[in-house]
């Protein structure tokens, strides 16, 4: 029986083709100004994307924008949260968001209680990760509370925005779109809307409006129109809800086709705000209530879906039957007496199919409940209601035995009816806060459908009122696919007819076995370019759907090929689509023809582990499908090298956010967690923030907010991110990493105070020039000719040291940040061996190459641990290589008639670094010179008493009065020793510098002279004069002693002279002190000299002296010169005296518009303060 609802607005068909084809929204031609959209607090910074959505917004709704509050741009759920938050306090009863993003669990939880309990109207987009079905993105697609909207282009919207010769005769949704239904079978997509706007982009853009078309244009769109709709209600004292407003905008739109693919493309149709309009006015006297919707199988109390969406050969051989659990909402603060009692619906059900789908076709809803159970023939009309509408008796439509019947405590009724036939439930249960269940039982039938997409749906009609259309519907999407035959298991379709926006699906069953395929295209019979979007999905158990996607262009008639992974066992959808646009204005249709071979090669052990012992590790092999060659891969060809290296927090702070912004509208404030973390690059390098619990989860995650900066040592940010951290490139130096996280929750987040966080840093391939070998930071292990290689240090001891770069850090220490080192060695690449024997790596025989697969039969071999002598010789024991290895290949067309090699799927291995060679000849005397155990004694007594002194702090006057005497002991029991002097000139140097600058700068200039004094510089000299023999061991030991040496001498000139150039600077600052300086210039200049017949006083070390005195000398432009070289060849976070200097020397010369600009980048290299979140 077919029921025709909202027929008062349907009437007129011409006029409703013509409106869809036409669809133009109503723009206000006064002026907009910004303050029209009002500004959400929280979230990030407009970027074109978030500024155009605001725009479109602003555009729609002029003067109305208070209606709808406008979440901007940014992947954080704060912002999120403070727009719902702000919407729950204000007049708003809007909330837009976009875009979306694909989440494993359907959480919208939340959601659905803001939007319950204030009332809140949420739109989001649908997302853009269309063509192919289940794509639909959170949040629109995790809670039928949200209304999830797609992209809809019409003819006049292709000819006027995207300027396309011909445009479509029928508007049609953007290929890209995401369709439905959600893996869990909601529809997802609830409307569609316009999906291009031109809108208002930011200045920077160098444009004033920009095009853009996305589901986040089509998101903005419906707001606006919503707001609108929102207004005349408030005006007319019309109660707004979420619920009657969904339901306005569901049951008058216009459909977009009929077809299944079309309902879940589209979901209920295009929005027509107007008619919604008249809908309202018609049912603004009738109850606003929502129909929440539960499924459940048959038997079976978890999990619960919101729709039936049965994938694959297996859920479609057999009828299945399903509880459906339909749940009357009212808002918290109904009225039991003048809200729930007087409720009372009576409604009818259909269902689109009644052979495939079977459902009761009376119900009677009121606020109280029944629970019912019983027995039928093939299900057919079953009522809930008598001739007085009270539910205490039963009026069946088919002979069906009510055998008993009670009532609980809890008001609850209970019954048990029997006839002959199937078993299905029935229940209508009393919840406190007025919410009344209803149990309905549904048979599903798919055994008579053909191949491919199926979508019917069961929808409950107002008997009383028929042109309110559906009150609620239970989606139902079927997916029978195609079975592959043949060895290897071959699917193929040919001569199919493309035109522009023309999409093809094919639901193929994955057979077991399966892990890769191999796919042709052919695409014949066209004059102008072509562009295809491919994609293929599977849908597995608590995964985000495995996706593959490509976009192809065929400029002539050609063949490509590709191949990706797949998951034997497993429904695929294959969605081959010409884009809305590609073609437009050609007579010519596409044909194509497409080929899918399965194949697979499954291990033993898809995730391998050498442990670092000689024993090799034996992986086994089979072939399911076909004739498979087994080929192991094994060479590094072109990586990407990757270090990994885990890092504990060094400081966890939680505080409560005071701010209204960040307060629920229960009252409750947010509680943030600020992780700090600290990192050291001896070089520059790319590196990428990675933490395991929280990265690429969004909406499946309880945490608000996964936000992190990194800044250096001036408090300059380099880079910032969110759940999807990027690599950044970082100078050498220490950088501190700082994570943000909310949660409602403190003893939540006290749980995550020593969360742990990897630094994955790039490691860049460097040439050997006249060598046979590469050197690149650390050898990389790789097992396919596409891997990607990371190190990954672990310690696997907490609380043990961890080495890094050969210098000891205590692991969990606050004061000395985890080092990246880059320890170069020459690659002489490590590529694994294959044996087919156990000893074979010991032996050195038994190479196994490669081997045919037969169907159904194992076969086994070994991979070899690596050569020692190939491993990094710097590496650490408990460092993990991490690599890919692969066992097959194919040659893929790439449609200019040749064809690459491709290992179409790799599985992860790893190598633990082993224990380092003994070094039997360490701690012997290779100086002919026997000490004694006491000298030895003596000796590293010393070295530790020197190490304790640079330890010290010299914070405090007490501090540095106490490490002044320590220093003072020292010398006078190790007199003119060195070392020790060496050391207590750097810790002045590096040390804080006094109240008393010139008292400073005497006792830098005394220290250095220690340091000179100490030193046998004729001797020193004669020695360096010197070649010394590269094969004796003992002379080559002596000479980097003597340079270590000479470098502690240069040292001491340098700081000896940028002192005295100091307190030059500071005495000719200070009145009646001409005499005092006078001889001052000659003792820099004799410095300099002394120090230039030693080093090269260009090099970076030195660099800085040499710029002084071009300056003391008035060469002010050389000075400039040879500090700009510096700044720029360190490599490193700028130092604030240096570009103070520079300033100086600007002003100097006379260049007052450089200084300027300098001035200005002085705030972001050295900011006073860190970013707040």
């Amino acid at each position: 029986m077919d029921v025709q609802f909202g027929s008062s607005f349907l009437s007129d068909e011409r006029k409703a083709k013509k409106q869809k084809n036409n669809f133009r929204t109503v723009i206000s031609e006064e002026k907009i100004e910004r303050e029209t959209c009002q500004k959400i607090e929280g979230g990030s910074e407009y970027g074109e994307h978030g500024e155009q959505i605001s725009g479109e917004v602003s555009r729609i709704m002029a003067t109305l924008a208070r209606r709808a509050e406008q979440a901007k741009r940014g992947e954080k759920r704060s912002g999120e949260s403070r727009a719902a938050a702000k919407v729950c306090t204000s007049s708003g009863e809007g909330l837009q968001r976009a875009p979306a993003k694909a989440c494993t669990l359907q959480r919208g939880g939340e959601l659905a209680k803001a939007v319950d309990k204030h009332h809140l109207i949420f739109i989001s987009s649908a997302g853009n990760s269309g063509p192919a079905l289940t794509t639909v993105g959170a949040p629109g697609g995790t809670t039928t509370s949200i209304i999830g909207v797609g992209a809809y282009v019409s003819p006049a919207m292709a000819a006027g925005a995207h300027c396309v010769v011909d445009p479509p005769a029928e508007g049609l949704e953007y290929t890209w779109s995401s369709r439905g239904p959600t893996a869990d079978g909601d529809l997802g997509v609830c409307i569609s809307a316009p999906g291009a706007a031109v809108a208002p982009v930011p200045t920077w853009t160098l444009q004033r409006r920009m095009l853009m078309n996305g589901t986040s244009m089509a998101s903005p769109s419906a707001c606006g129109g919503v707001a609108l709709l929102i207004s005349a209600m408030k005006a007319e004292g019309i109660i707004v809800s979420p619920y009657n407003v969904r339901r306005a905008l569901e049951n008058t739109t216009i459909s977009i086709g009929d077809g299944a693919e079309e309902k879940l493309t589209t979901g209920q149709g295009l929005l027509q705000i107007d008619r919604a309009y008249e809908y309202v006015q018609q049912s603004k006297d009738l109850p606003s209530i929502s129909y929440h919707i539960t499924v459940n199988e048959a038997g079976k109390s978890t999990p619960t879906f919101r729709g039936i969406y049965l994938r694959g050969a297996n859920a479609c051989d057999q009828a299945s039957e399903w509880t459906v659990q339909v749940e009357p909402k009212f808002h918290e603060d109904a009225s039991n007496l003048e809200d729930l009692v007087p409720f009372e619906e009576c409604v009818q059900l259909y269902s689109s199919d009644g052979v495939v789908i079977r459902a009761p076709e009376y119900l009677m809803l009121t606020h109280n409940g029944r629970n019912f159970k019983f027995v039928s023939e093939p299900l057919v009309a079953l009522g809930l209601l008598n001739s007085q509408g009270c539910p205490d008796n039963l009026w069946l439509t088919k002979s069906i035995r009510c055998v008993e019947q009670e009532h609980g405590k809890d008001r609850s009724a209970r019954a048990t009816i029997a006839s002959a036939g199937m078993v299905f439930t029935v229940a209508i249960s009393t919840q406190r806060l007025g919410i009344a269940r209803f149990m309905r039982f549904i048979v599903v039938d798919p055994v008579g459908l053909g191949d491919g997409l199926h979508y019917h749906e069961v929808y409950g009609i107002d008997c009383r009122a028929p042109w309110r259309g559906p009150l609620f519907r239970v989606p139902i999407t079927i997916i029978k696919p195609i079975a592959s035959i043949g060895r290897p298991p071959i699917v193929t379709f040919s001569n199919v007819s493309f035109c522009p926006g023309h999409i093809e699906r094919k639901f193929i069953e994955v057979p077991l076995g399966a892990t890769w395929v191999q796919a042709t295209m052919r695409a014949s019979g066209f004059d102008t370019a072509r562009r295809f979007f491919i994609d293929t999905i599977q849908i597995c158990p608590l995964e985000r759907p495995r996706k593959w996607e490509s976009v192809v262009m065929f400029s002539s008639p050609s063949v490509k090929s590709f191949a990706f992974p797949v998951k034997g066992g497993f429904a695929m959808e294959l969605t081959v689509a010409q884009f809305w646009s590609s073609g437009i204005g050609s007579h010519e249709a596409t044909l194509v023809d497409f080929e899918i071979a399965f194949h697979g090669i499954i291990i033993n052990q898809e995730s391998l582990m050498l442990d670092g012992s000689e024993a090799p590790v034996r992986v086994s092999a089979r072939s399911l499908l076909a004739a498979e060659k087994l080929l192991p891969a094994s060479t590094l060809n072109k990586a990407i090298l990757q270090m990994k290296i885990a890092l504990h927090p060094v400081d966890a702070n939680l505080k409560t956010l005071l701010t209204n912004r960040d307060k629920l509208p229960s009252g409750k404030q947010i509680i943030a967690l600020t992780l700090t973390y600290k990192f050291k690059l001896d070089e520059g390098a790319e590196v990428k923030p990675h933490i395991p619990l929280l990265n690429n989860r969004i909406y499946d995650t309880k945490f608000e907010s996964q936000f992190y900066t990194i800044s250096d040592s001036n408090k300059r940010v380099y880079a910032s991110g969110d759940a999807y951290p990027d690599y950044v490139k970082l100078p050498k130096g220490e950088f501190t990493l700082r994570l943000h996280s909310r949660h409602e929750s403190i003893h939540i987040l006290e749980k995550l105070k020593q969360l742990v966080l990897f630094i994955k840093r790039k490691l860049e391939r460097k040439s050997v020039p006249g060598s046979m070998e590469a050197a690149l930071p650390f050898s990389a292990l790789s097992l396919n000719s596409v891997a990607r290689t990371m190190f990954q240090a672990v310690s696997f001891c907490i609380g043990q040291p961890l080495i890094l770069a050969g210098k000891p850090s205590a692991a969990g220490s606050h004061n000395v940040p985890s080092s990246l080192p880059s320890m170069m060695v020459h690659l002489d690449y490590i590529q694994l061996s294959f044996f087919s024997v156990p000893d074979g790596p010991i032996m050195g025989n038994g190479t196994y190459k490669s081997s045919v697969l037969v169907p159904g039969q194992d076969e086994a071999f070994y991979i070899g641990p690596p050569l020692r002598e190939k491993l990094p010789k710097n590496s650490l024991p408990g460092v993990m290589l991490l690599g890919s290895i692969s066992y097959d290949s194919v040659n893929l067309e790439n449609g200019k008639g040749n064809q690459t090699q491709q290992s179409p799927i790799s599985y992860k291995i790893s190598y633990l670094i082993p224990p380092s060679k003994i070094d039997e000849e360490k701690g012997k005397e290779t100086t002919g010179v026997t000490k004694s155990v006491s000298e030895l004694l003596d000796e590293e007594l010393r070295d530790n008493k020197i190490k304790f002194l640079a330890s010290l702090k010299r914070e405090t006057d007490e501090e540095i009065s106490a490490w002044s005497a320590l220093a003072d002991s020292l010398k006078m029991e190790y007199p003119n020793y060195t070392p020790l002097l060496a050391k207590i000139l750097e810790c002045l140097v590096s040390g804080n510098p006094e109240q008393d600058k010139s008292c400073h700068n005497k006792k830098i200039i005394n220290a250095a002279n220690e340091v000179i004094d100490s030193i046998d510089k004729e001797e020193l000299l004669k020695f360096l004069s010197l070649k010394s023999d590269s094969e004796d061991e003992e002379a080559e030991k002596l000479k980097k002693k003597r340079e270590v040496t000479r470098d502690q001498l240069a040292e001491a000139l340098c700081q000896k002279g940028l002192a005295l150039a100091d307190e030059e600077s500071y005495m000719v600052e200070q009145p009646n002190t001409s005499d005092v300086t006078s001889d001052i210039p000659d003792l820099f200049e004799e410095t300099f000299k002394e120090l230039k017949k030693w080093v090269d006083v260009k090099s970076i070390k030195y660099c800085m002296l040499l710029v002084v005195r071009e300056r003391r000398c008035g060469r002010y432009g050389t000075a400039l010169k040879h500090l700009n070289d510096m700044i720029e060849a360190e490599g490193e976070p700028a130092k604030k005296k240096q570009y103070e200097l520079k300033l100086q020397l600007l002003d100097q010369i006379g260049w007052t518009h450089v200084a300027s600009y300098e001035r200005e980048w002085m705030h972001v290299r050295f900011p006073a303060t860190l970013p707040l979140f």
